[in-house]
């Protein structure tokens, strides 16, 4: 499993129940989001085969 670092915490609702989104960035160069629960576990979806991040179109402009 590759290194993730939460580049964001936003406030917005994940698609878990009481889950905020974050924002990852893999060591691959890969930025995508994730529920706030499942940070520890996810895999990143253009290198390790995981399931497609949560939407991050204004969110990545605002961690850059």
């Amino acid at each position: 499993m590759k290194t993730k670092t939460t580049i964001l915490k936003t406030d917005q609702p994940g698609n878990h129940p009481y889950a905020l989104k974050h924002i990852l960035l893999c060591e691959c160069g890969h930025i995508f989001g994730a529920n706030s629960c499942d940070v520890h576990i996810r895999l990143c979806p253009e290198c390790e085969g995981g399931a497609p991040g949560l939407p991050i179109n204004a969110e990545k402009r605002k961690a850059a």
